[in-house]
């Protein structure tokens, strides 16, 4: 029912800037603090002023919006952001970091007091309230279905068929598991996701943050 209201578009704000979603169907790191570094330096390399929308997992209140960081500077302690949102901010260049329940709420502010022209929702798959010009869901290769069921019985945020919501599909840590496991991966989601594009990508450090 949740999500039959969002697809009649009932209770969605759209924002004034295009938003970026990135998200994953299963509970578990699939790598998206990874994937929204690599799109916002992607995006600062192309000019623009990306601000990452947060909820704020674990901040001290997430009630109302609050900017971590202002194009790299950060602004308040990670007691205040929580360690989550303290972490992707100090892995960014120039990108401003806003947390807060009411991800809409954080746009007006990235786009108002931040002057971001692009945004960049984290773990946004299923925080629907938000209108997102291109929703990019991460599925980990080596557990990509959450044994099948919703939580808590399994790992799924929601029933597989939300898939077919997404525009991009990102199989992640495809190099740990079998050629023909990934084939199977692929050939699954062709039922759920049909002619949407998938990519595999896999993780590899580059450096220590300190």
């Amino acid at each position: 029912q949740r999500n039959k209201k969002f697809d009649e578009q009932t209770g969605v704000t759209r924002a004034t800037a295009p938003v970026i979603s990135v998200g994953n169907i299963t509970a578990g790191g699939t790598g998206k603090t990874p994937m929204v570094r690599y799109i916002c330096h992607y995006l600062e390399e192309q000019g623009l002023k990306p601000a990452v929308l947060s909820r704020g997992y674990k901040a001290a209140n997430n009630e109302q919006s609050i900017i971590v960081s202002r194009r790299g500077q950060i602004e308040v302690s990670p007691a205040v952001s929580g360690d989550e949102a303290n972490l992707l901010a100090r892995g960014l260049g120039r990108t401003s970091v806003v947390i807060g329940r009411r991800r809409a709420q954080s746009a007006e502010v990235a786009v108002e007091q931040l002057g971001s022209d692009v945004l960049v929702l984290d773990d946004g798959f299923q925080h629907r309230q938000l209108h997102r010009d291109l929703d990019i869901v991460l599925i980990d290769a080596a557990n990509p279905f959450g044994y099948g069921h919703v939580l808590p019985r399994g790992l799924l945020r929601e029933p597989l068929e939300g898939l077919k919501r997404a525009q991009v599909i990102l199989l992640t840590k495809t190099d740990q598991v079998p050629k023909d496991i990934l084939f199977g991966i692929k050939q699954k989601l062709t039922t759920y996701a049909p002619n949407v594009p998938v990519f595999e990508t896999i993780h590899k450090p580059l450096g220590v943050l300190t």
